[in-house]
């Protein structure tokens, strides 16, 4: 026979004696139909497919189902883009794979996605991700160099443990640990180093603090010291019997006040106090003794001085409540000069001469004037 064979809509072709395989167009769809035995399409060509095409969904063809003779490989596809292969070792699926019910077969271990325990590991290649909840807020995942948990939906990402300990991944060092109703503990290199406590915190070794720190209170031990500065420049620490502010670095140790700075005992009895644009006052058993003013200083006692005192020419050395005896030197001659009452030199010694000299050749080498005790 040459040429077309037409049938028309519903006209079946048959074949075999019982008519057991039919194709036929019933005007809206075609059909294939096997009514015995297996339905086998075979390509017998070496190293060929078989190959199911159908409408792409935009008016061309795309592939679904792919039958590859070079690799043996059944590959299914979604508009032409393939998601499962078959492999010697299995099937690889592209995407993800959503089962609304369980995997079950014989021969072997099964993930039941229903319900149930699962016996075996689950492999994910890099870059797969185990993803949960039904926005995928959860994902668990290796992208080939570095390991993810990421929460990205709504809500918190809690861990939830009676006791929790991370350890490194040989497991013989823990890294943080936390004790449910206790302390939270940081470690480096399997060695403790900070722990929260119901007072606070305890921190083992050296805190170094780039930036403010605010605490209600910070305990050191004997001989720990808190430091400040790139070198380390100011120390603050208690020896075990006294405690030193150390300036070790370059410039001054400023100390800073807005209104006052007061030094004083723990019974807040002044040592010393420095009014802000005022006064400098020093103490002695809580007595003030000696005061800045703004014309000198004010003393309030007895002064004892182990060397000179000095005052400048023209500048005045007085004594009484109103400055009732002046001396002076104002840079030519001294001057005593008494501006109250008489003005008395008393000699107390017994037996002794008040005695007046000037200077002739050598310095106070004459004698001007004696008055002895008999008042010659």
């Amino acid at each position: 026979m040459k040429g077309n064979l037409k049938l028309n809509d519903n006209v079946e072709l048959r074949l075999s004696n019982g008519n057991d395989l039919k194709a036929y167009h019933s005007g809206s769809n075609t059909y294939i139909e096997n009514d015995t035995g297996d339905l086998y399409i075979r390509s017998n060509f070496q190293d060929r497919d078989i190959i199911l095409q159908s409408d792409n969904g935009g008016g061309g063809i795309a592939t679904y189902i792919q039958l590859d003779g070079s690799t043996g490989a059944v590959e299914l596809s979604h508009y032409g883009s393939k998601k499962i292969e078959t492999t010697s070792a299995g099937a690889t699926v592209t995407g993800d794979l959503t089962v609304t019910g369980s995997i079950t077969g014989s021969g072997g271990s099964f993930l039941p996605l229903a319900g149930g325990t699962m016996t075996g590991d689950i492999a994910l290649n890099d870059g797969v991700m185990a993803k949960f909840g039904t926005g995928s807020d959860l994902l668990i995942y290796h992208d080939g160099n570095n390991s993810y948990i990421k929460d990205q939906g709504t809500g918190s990402l809690k861990i939830l443990a009676t006791d929790f300990d991370l350890q490194n991944s040989a497991n013989n060092a823990t890294m943080i640990k936390a004790v449910d109703g206790g302390q939270v503990e940081l470690y480096y290199g399997g060695a403790k180093k900070f722990e929260t406590t119901s007072a606070g915190v305890t921190i083992t070794g050296n805190t170094t603090i780039v930036g403010e720190i605010f605490a209600d209170g910070l305990i050191l031990g004997d001989n720990e010291k808190a430091k400040f500065g790139n070198a380390n420049d100011l120390e603050i620490y208690h020896d075990g019997s006294n405690s030193h502010i150390k300036d070790t670095g370059t410039g001054f140790l400023i100390i800073e006040a807005d209104a006052a700075l007061v030094l004083q005992n723990a019974g807040g009895e002044p040592y010393l106090q420095a009014i802000s644009n005022g006064a400098v006052q020093l103490y002695f058993d809580n007595s003030k003794k000696l005061e800045t003013t703004n014309t000198g200083i004010s003393v309030t006692g007895n002064g004892v001085f182990s060397g000179n005192v000095s005052v400048p020419d023209s500048a005045f050395l007085y004594a009484g409540s109103s400055d009732d005896l002046s001396l002076t030197h104002n840079g030519t001659d001294s001057i005593i000069r008494n501006y109250t009452g008489d003005f008395q030199i008393n000699q107390g010694a017994v037996t002794q001469s008040i005695v007046f000299k000037v200077s002739n050749a050598n310095a106070l080498d004459t004698t001007a004037l004696t008055i002895n005790r008999e008042g010659d």
